[in-house]
Formats: structure tokens, sequence, C-alpha cells
């Protein structure tokens, strides 16, 4: 996956943005590191079933979202919208914070049984997709953060993408009011 598409795939793109998130791969390869980019098909899936599981809601997660958003670009917003699509508007939102809700709570539970999903466990697309579920859990700024301190030593040990980690420290960094560290967020990508 390409920079630009997995800022678009987040919701937008910024040049701050993919500078950064270049950089940072630039980096995490110099120290060997893989970034979620790489398919990792030498890795030992420990936990299928986990890893099918993280899959599902990640397809979910990305479905809710783009449901959203298509809405969103296809209609007006502000003062131009009707209250019908304001009201349908709202009810997509709830409905996407419905799926973060869930989500969150199925990943709390196999973070509390088995640690960060690592791709030894779950493989290269199922520790990606443990990521962005945490990375959409801004309504549990606690667990975000344990995500990230779970992360932050799998990194140098290639179990964890150093792009993924860079975007949930500066999450967590803006939701706590702070500076980010990598500068890869864009604040209008925290809408949701």
């Amino acid at each position: 996956m390409t920079w630009n598409r997995r800022l678009n795939r987040m919701g937008g793109t910024c040049i701050g943005c993919a500078l950064a998130l270049g950089g940072l791969a630039a980096i995490g390869a110099a120290s060997g590191c893989a970034s979620s980019e790489q398919t990792g098909a030498s890795w030992a899936v420990t936990h299928p079933e986990v890893r099918a599981q993280l899959l599902d809601w990640r397809a979910k997660d990305q479905a809710g979202r783009r449901k959203l958003i298509a809405f969103m670009r296809a209609a007006p917003a502000g003062e131009t919208a009707s209250p019908e699509m304001a009201e349908q508007r709202r009810e997509l939102a709830l409905e996407v914070m419905e799926i973060d809700r869930e989500a969150t709570a199925y990943l709390k539970g196999v973070v509390d049984k088995y640690g960060w999903p690592t791709r030894t466990m779950v493989g290269v697309d199922g520790a990606s997709a443990a990521w962005i579920l945490a990375q959409h859990a801004d309504r549990d700024p606690e667990f975000q953060a344990r995500a990230l301190e779970l992360m932050r030593p799998l990194v140098a040990q290639g179990e964890a993408a150093p792009d993924e980690f860079a975007l949930l420290t500066d999450r967590v960094l803006l939701a706590r009011g702070e500076k980010q560290v990598y500068g890869v967020l864009c604040t209008t990508m925290l809408r949701l």
C-alpha cells in the first residue's frame, strides 16, 4: 500500500503527513523494522482464529467509515443540509461509534488474554487490523495509551509496524492536548 493510499484510507491527504510518514518508513527500514506495507509472508501465524476475527472487525470498521464518508462527500454540510440529511449523517456517525465501541471491547479482550496481537501471533494483516481498531478507540483513551505502550517494544522486535506506532503515538498525544511527536496526523482526520 502506498503512503497516499494509507492517507486516503484514513480520510484525507496532507503533504506534511505524507512527508512525515515517508521519513518514518525510511527510519524503520534503516533499523531493520518492516513497515505495515510489507507482506511478512515468512511470519508464522500462531493464532489464526484471532487473526480472522481481527480482520472481520477491521472490515466492519472500514465499511462503516466508507459509508459515512461517502454520504458526507455527497451531501451538503452545515447550514445547507436539510434536517433529514443532518439526521441521516448523525445516524451514520452513531453507527460508526457503535462499531468502534464493540471493536474496542473485542480488542481489549484479546489484549487481556494474549497481550498485544503481534505479527507472529496474527500475521502482518492481523496486527495491522488490531492497530486500526486501537486507532479508532478514541472514546477509550486509557486503552489507546495502553495499546501504545504494548506496541512500543514490539516495533524494535519487528512485531509491530513503526508507521502504525507513530500514528497511534500522535493520536494519543493529540487526545491529551499535547503536541505530536511525529507530526503524522492532520487534526481534520480526528473527527470520528
